[in-house]
């Protein structure tokens, strides 16, 4: 059986929760599985935030990249028309969020967040952009209905501000934003198109719920959990093709 990696908004949205019930909602994921991925979308950020390097921006701003470029690729990138169809509509409304705004963003690797267990994390587009004189850092969420809780989004945010503010000088004042693309399907049908609402921007006031000794406790014991219920389930198949039961 092969187990998938633990996507970063699944883990925000478990990390706050009981260990009981985490291990519930585990099981769920590892027997449900996911039926596309917001990879090809995410692929496209440098072109739908219109990132251009700083040492050219003196010269003048390269042109926007027309949002036809993006659909090529994501046409080519996707692997069924579900997966199209959801990763073209976050696509677009990002796109058009950023537009609106006369969004120039810039490249910076902000790197990833070490946690226990040797892994990281990142919660943050390795890019930013001005707003009012401000840095802006962000993170999207595509996800809809199955996308970050208000707790969840307590957790992203102390993880931007111990990543981004405290760890770099030149950003230490940066807005951190949540973007979330909440949609509906229209049937229960593996090939009904998403129908868009308007996107949610959040943007953290002060100081984050969690400190960062908090969530690395906390995030460390969701992947610990997470590695545990995952080997469970691998034994559970084994049991099972062995004709010895199962533990699950």
């Amino acid at each position: 059986m092969k187990t998938r990696r633990l996507l970063e908004v699944d883990l925000a949205r478990l990390a706050p929760l009981p260990a009981d019930e985490q291990r519930l909602r585990m099981r769920r994921l590892i027997g449900g599985g996911g039926r596309f991925s917001f990879k090809p979308m995410r692929e496209q950020f440098a072109e739908v935030l219109n990132s251009q390097p700083p040492m050219f921006v003196p010269l003048g701003a390269a042109p926007v990249t027309e949002f036809s470029v993006i659909e090529e690729r994501l046409k080519k990138d996707c692997r069924s028309a579900e997966e199209l169809s959801f990763n073209m509509l976050a696509a677009r409304m990002l796109y058009s969020h950023f537009r609106a705004q006369g969004v120039v963003s810039h490249p910076y690797n902000f790197g990833s967040m070490a946690l226990g267990l040797e892994r990281g994390i990142q919660y943050w587009v390795q890019s930013f952009y001005a707003r009012s004189g401000l840095p802006v850092v962000t993170f999207i969420d595509p996800r809809g209905g199955q996308g970050l809780t208000a707790r969840a989004r307590d957790v992203v945010f102390a993880a931007m501000h111990a990543a981004i503010r405290e760890r770099n000088p030149d950003f230490a004042n940066a807005v951190l934003e949540i973007i979330q693309l909440p949609y509906e399907r229209q049937s229960k049908s593996p090939d009904s198109s998403p129908t868009p609402r308007a996107l949610r921007v959040h943007t953290l006031d002060g100081a984050p719920v969690f400190t960062f000794d908090e969530i690395d406790r906390m995030l460390t014991q969701t992947l610990r959990i997470w590695d545990e219920v995952c080997a469970e389930a691998v034994e559970a198949t084994r049991r099972r093709a062995g004709g010895t039961g199962s533990l699950l």
